[in-house]
This record gives structure tokens, C-alpha cells and sequence, in this order.
């Protein structure tokens, strides 16, 4: 048949039509239960279904575990919660498995039989073992803060999935172990099993879901460890692994809160709020801000704004829209957003006064960390937000941040003369880069120079590169035309030529092999790069689609296809993405190298223990320790000076990190 693509025709093959027999799985939605039942009965019938093929036993006397943990030296562990908080939830119980048995401890169930014994013989005789957890800091949390065991693990499933394959599609235990350990093993979650908390069952019934996890743990782990490879094992035994064991002190310890500000920031922003509320009241009776319908009414309907994405009422669409009615909308979201996500929560968040974040070492596929419960890595850089957070009585805090970290990785990493001449002569980086592309002397491209808007435009420009940033963006950033900012480019491109190979070969390098590495060798996969535009078992097909150059066409062609029972996979769009992904997973995944590196360094380092130090916050190229007083101008110096040497040492160009006292956490 021919099937016109309006300037181009294109021949298609006589297709067989495919009519599908799937039938439509959309169901009404079951309406939430009113009252939470005794499921007792029900939950062990699941038990004996599910893990009646395991050799697992609850047991509830010191003998009992000391016996099992006598003979067996390698185990698997586990921790059964009520909840992800190790402050604010409870520590239920406790397993242990290897590959062939498994046990389960309950500690704090409020029916039936709990351990009776010494809890502290248990944990000094863990901690000779070798042990495989998943997810193994959270347990390691949750055991040192409610049970005081101290142990450290040899095996995390969770850190070894993820440095082994950074797309793999789920890091859950279950599904991993299903897919690499046991096929033919039952998926089940905690969800549909349990209609109340774990501490409401017998642990006599429910003890095989937990005893069994040990034995997950420890099966999924061996398999990791055979199937590893050198470097990936190298990464999770001396880098991540120690950081985890180091995250469990930082975490628990925590920073403390200024709630004294947080109520007065609170009722600052309250005002702003209702502020913003009049400003639109005054003018647009009747609107509530709050609600996207109303504000799309309005917008649209009673003032006839042009529509964008549809009737979009969203922060993006709203900056668009030449009208002071969207600008006030902007205004009320943003004081309704800092007053609800930092003043109002924190307090909300903190126990004892004390915030304790969780810090997720793997937060990003390049390595880098993300926090969370709460998110203290994304705290306004307005000093009013960071205020919130002070030292604690007769303590100081030191901040040490590396200056220009990743774009010191870059010079490095592209062995690039001129940026490494900047770095070596202790000039002003960005202001040196300005001088030499915009040929301006350089005393009047520093900070506060007579053409100091260099220096910041070749920052933005630099930064972009980082974030393989388009021209036609980084035009609006830098206010150039979008002529001028490619003429710019391109001379920073001929001052630092090493730059621009250095970006082409990490992206031949991703295209030939799937994945990029950091300084230390941390791969970061991609799904397309790789991979040609279009996937297709059809050939006629396919060879039609890679002679075709209108966008419309091919989709058009990819339709029709898709109808006739004949699916094609479009990999352009990822490709582009994950072409604008290349430079920065490895420039943004070194700075993660370098800085877990100088973590784990601090944490080692004797004579910072012997000045008190406490690490508290870890903000990407900064670390915020706590010290006593009398030690912290001392416990300062070490701390920046420990963090140089070690970014030094790994990309071989001298780092710059200048620590910062204060009382409260506050960034000049």
C-alpha cells in the first residue's frame, strides 16, 4: 500500500494487521477500609503459603541465638520497624540467616513471646561476624540507636546493585533476588500482607516474613560478590561501604534547630503570605490562589490571557504570561512554599530539638549524594532559611567547601594548559577565563572590577559547559544574542582546545560503549547512546525510517506501523538527553568521588577525633562539622587542609577549600 507523508512518499510493505485481544484492566477503585481488622488468621495462612519451603524459626531466648550464631560465620541481617524514622519509630525485631537457615528475633511485639535475654552478648558476638544487609544503613541506624549494637556490615545489596548497573530498573530487594537469585521465587510486599504495623502480630506467626529477608540478604549478596567486577568491588569495599558505616554516627547525631527563628521566620513569611493574598484580593475579588482551576478561570476565561501548554497553570507557564496577575500568583506560591516546607516543617521534622536528615549516599546515578527526612541539601541559600540551624551549647560550626570544585575536575580531567595555568598562579579562575577570551585586562574582570560582568558571564558559560547547556539558554543567562554567545563559546573553545577533545572523546566513549567513568572508575550507563535511532524487526521498516529526514514523516510512519501490529523503538530523544548527560556524570561524579573520599579521610583522621570533631552535614563539596569551642579554629584548619590533599592528591592539581566559623549556619 502507499501511504502519503505529504511531501515525501514512502512505500510501504503490505503489513499483516495483528487486532489485539487484551482486554481493558481498568477496574473502579476500591474504596478505603474505615477500620483496620484483627487479619490474623488470614496473615498466617499467607505465611505458611509463602514460606513454608524456608527453615526459618522465631526464637526468644539468649540460648537459642547464641547457638545458631556459634556455627555460622557468615549471615545475612535484617531489621523489623515500624517505621523509617529511627527516632520516631520503633524497633521491632531483628533476623539472622545464611543461605540454608534463617531466625527471627522479636524484640518489642505487643502480642506474644519477645527475646528474653542479654541483648549486648548478641551484638558483641555480631560484630565478629560477616554480614550481608540490603539497604544495611538504615539497619545498622536503627540497631545502634534502639539496641545499642554497634555492628558494621561486610555487604550492602543495595550499594553492589547500584555500582554495578546504575539502570538497573529496581534496587528492591525482593525483585532483585527474583531476578538474579530464585526466578521462580514469589514476589509479595509488606503492603499486601499486613493491614496493621509489624509490632501488632505474634511474631510466633509472622516471623518467617522477616527471618527469610536474612536469608535474601545473604543469597542476592553472594551472588553480587561473584558476579562483580573489580572496580565496582573496589568502589563499594573502600569507598561506599566505610561511608555507610560513617553516615550511621552522622545521621544519628545530627544538627540542631533554632526554633526560636524558625517561629519568628514563620511569622515573617505568614505576613508575606498574607500580603500577597490582599495584593490579589484588591484587584481580582473573589480568586483563590491556592486553587489551579480558579487560577486557569481567571487567566483564560475572564482575561483572555493566550493559553500556553493547554490552560497551564504552572510555575513555567506562569513566568510567560505579560501580566501582574501571574506575577502576584508567583509571589503567593513562593511565601506559601517557604513557609510550609521549611519554617512550619522543620519544627514539625525535628526530635528533641534535633534534625536528623538522611543522607543518601547513592543518591544520583553519578554517584552523588541527595538527603532526605528532610532534604537539607536543597535549604535556600537565603541566610534567613539556613539560620534555622545552629552549633550546640559550647560548640561552633566549621563549614569547609571546595572552591570550584567540578570545574577544577574539568581543567584536570581535560589536562588543559590554560585552565591549569589559572589554577596554578592562585588567579581568580573565572575572572582569568574572562580576560583571555574577552581580551579585558584581568584586574578589571575580578569581582568588583571595572568589567566584572565578564567574569560572571564566562562563570555561566563555564558552568554550562559542565551541563552541556544549549546556546539559545545560555543566551537568556548571560542577556547576549544568541550570535554573541556562540562567538563566545567558541573563543573559549580556542583558549582551552584540550576542553572541547576532552567533551568529544567522553561522548565517542559513551556511544561506543553505553556508559561513562569518574576519576575513579564509577560507571554511569546509559539506554540509548549506544544504540541506533530506531529498533524495529520489520526491515522494510526500519530501512524506511532511516532514510527519512522530516520529523513528521517518521512519527506519521511510526503510527501506522504501531497500528498494523508492527512497534518501533525511537531512541532519538533519549539520545539527546543523554548526549546532554555525558560531560556532567563524569565531572559531577569525581566531585562525588572526591568528596566521599575526604569524608571518609575526616572520619579516620585521629587527631580531629582528639579536637571533637562531629561531622553533621554533607552539602555536595561542603562538609559541615560540629566542634567544641576551644577546638574549632584548630579543628577548622585540619579539617579544610584534610579535604585539600585529598582532592589534590586524586586529580593532581592543588585544591582550594577555605573553612568558615560560625555559630549559626550562614554562607557570606
Amino acid at each position: 500500500m502507499l501511504i502519503s507523508f505529504g511531501k515525501e512518499e514512502v512505500k510501504l510493505p503490505k503489513l499483516a494487521v495483528t487486532k489485539s485481544t487484551t482486554k481493558s484492566t481498568t477496574t473502579a477503585r476500591a474504596p478505603r477500609a474505615k477500620a483496620v481488622v484483627d487479619d490474623s488468621r488470614e496473615v498466617a495462612a499467607r505465611m505458611a503459603e509463602l514460606f513454608s519451603e524456608f527453615n526459618w524459626k522465631t526464637v526468644t531466648t539468649e540460648e537459642e541465638v547464641l547457638e545458631y550464631l556459634s556455627t555460622r560465620q557468615e549471615v545475612g541481617l535484617d531489621t523489623e520497624t515500624t517505621g523509617l524514622d529511627a527516632f520516631k519509630d520503633k524497633l521491632v525485631g531483628f533476623s539472622i540467616g545464611t543461605e540454608d537457615d534463617c531466625i527471627y528475633i522479636p524484640l518489642k511485639h505487643k502480642v506474644g513471646k519477645n527475646f528474653e535475654g542479654d541483648i549486648n552478648k548478641i551484638a558483641a558476638i555480631l560484630k565478629e561476624k560477616d554480614i550481608y544487609g540490603f539497604n544495611a544503613k538504615f539497619d545498622m541506624k536503627m540497631l545502634k540507636n534502639q539496641a545499642n549494637m554497634p555492628i558494621q556490615v561486610k555487604w550492602c545489596g543495595y550499594l553492589a546493585a547500584r555500582l554495578m548497573n546504575s539502570l538497573e530498573p529496581s534496587n528492591e530487594l525482593k525483585e532483585l533476588y527474583i531476578k538474579y537469585v530464585d526466578k521462580d521465587a514469589k514476589f509479595y510486599s509488606f503492603r499486601e500482607l499486613f493491614k496493621r504495623t509489624f509490632d501488632e502480630y505474634d511474631p510466633a506467626i509472622v516471623g518467617a516474613y522477616a527471618a527469610v529477608d536474612a536469608m535474601k540478604h545473604i543469597k542476592l549478596g553472594k551472588w553480587q560478590e561473584a558476579n562483580i567486577g573489580r572496580t565496582e568491588r573496589k568502589l563499594l569495599t573502600q569507598l561506599e561501604l566505610p561511608l555507610a558505616h560513617q553516615l550511621v554516627d552522622i545521621e544519628l547525631t545530627g544538627v540542631e534547630l533554632n526554633t526560636e527563628w524558625c517561629n519568628e521566620l514563620a511569622a515573617s513569611l505568614e505576613a508575606d503570605l498574607r500580603k500577597a493574598e490582599a495584593d490579589i484580593a484588591k484587584d481580582y475579588e473573589g480568586l483563590n490562589p491556592g486553587s489551579p482551576k480558579q487560577v486557569a478561570e481567571w487567566l483564560y476565561d475572564r482575561l483572555k490571557l493566550p493559553q500556553i501548554q493547554g490552560r497551564g497553570t504552572g510555575e513555567g507557564v506562569l513566568k510567560l504570561l505579560d501580566h501582574p496577575l501571574p506575577a502576584k500568583i508567583l509571589e503567593y506560591r513562593k511565601a506559601q512554599k517557604l513557609l510550609s516546607t521549611y519554617a512550619r516543617k522543620m519544627p514539625e521534622e525535628a526530635y528533641e530539638g534535633v534534625v536528623h536528615c538522611v543522607f543518601n549516599q547513592y543518591g544520583a546515578d553519578t554517584g552523588r549524594f541527595s538527603s532526605s527526612s528532610p532534604n537539607l541539601q536543597n535549604i535556600p541559600r537565603d541566610n534567613r532559611f539556613r539560620k534555622m540551624f545552629r552549633a550546640r551549647e559550647g560548640h561552633t560550626l566549621v563549614s569547609c567547601d571546595y572552591t570550584q570544585q567540578e570545574v577544577y575536575i574539568m581543567a584536570a580531567m581535560a589536562d588543559d594548559e590554560s585552565m591549569k595555568d589559572a589554577y596554578s598562579k592562585g588567579m581568580d579562575f573565572y575572572a582569568y577565563m574572562a580576560s583571555i577570551v574577552f581580551g579585558a585586562p584581568y584586574e578589571d574582570c575580578k569581582k568588583g572590577g571595572a568589567r566584572g560582568e565578564l567574569r560572571n558571564q564566562m562563570k555561566s558559560i563555564v558552568l554550562a559547559l559542565n551541563y552541556d547547556k544549549g546556546i539559545k539558554s545560555l543566551s537568556q543567562d548571560i542577556h547576549k544574542s544568541v550570535e554573541e554567545t556562540r562567538a563566545i563559546y567558541n573563543k573559549f573553545f580556542e583558549k582551552c582546545p584540550k576542553v572541547k577533545e576532552f567533551r568529544q572523546t567522553q561522548l565517542d566513549f559513551a556511544k561506543k560503549n553505553g556508559y561513562v567513568e569518574t576519576i575513579l572508575g564509577r560507571k554511569r550507563y546509559f539506554n540509548a547512546l549506544h544504540k541506533p535511532d530506531f529498533e524495529c524487526s520489520n526491515k522494510d521498516v526500519l530501512d524506511t525510517l532511516v532514510k527519512l529526514k522530516n520529523d513528521w514523516t517518521i512519527d506519521k510512519l511510526i503510527a501506522d506501523a504501531k497500528k498494523e501490529g508492527i512497534e518501533v523503538i525511537d531512541w532519538r530523544k533519549q539520545k539527546v538527553l543523554e548526549t546532554r548527560q555525558v560531560v556532567n556524570s563524569v565531572i559531577q561524579g569525581s566531585a562525588a568521588d572526591m568528596t566521599k573520599l575526604a569524608m571518609i579521610a575526616a572520619g579516620k583522621d585521629e587527631r580531629l577525633k582528639e579536637l571533637g570533631c562531629k561531622i553533621i552535614l554533607q552539602i555536595h563539596d561542603e562538609m559541615i562539622a560540629e566542634f567544641p569551642d576551644e577546638t574549632a579554629e584548630e579543628g577548622g584548619r585540619l579539617l579544610s587542609q584534610l579535604m585539600v590533599d585529598v582532592g589534590s592528591e586524586l586529580i593532581g592539581i592543588k585544591m582550594v577549600c577555605e573553612p568558615s566559623l560560625m555559630k549559626v549556619w550562614e554562607k557570606d
